[in-house]
């Protein structure tokens, strides 16, 4: 795909900023999860959450949402 993205005279963007934040924590959390870097997260129920992190799916379906 690299090949056929230079041959083709394809230019990269990078996205730093994004739409889809509406916090700079929201933002925040979301450069340091890319980057593998830890984050803490506060401990709640799944009802009470705008969104769910998990490794695997099953661990999104067991949460009840």
């Amino acid at each position: 795909m690299e090949a056929y993205i230079r041959e083709n005279g394809f230019t990269t963007h990078y996205l730093d900023d994004s739409f889809r934040w509406g916090t700079d924590r929201q933002a925040w959390l979301t450069q340091r999860l890319r980057r593998s870097l830890p984050v803490t997260l506060p401990a709640g129920s799944a009802h009470d959450a705008d969104m769910v992190l998990a490794l695997n799916w099953q661990a999104l379906w067991r949460t009840g949402v």
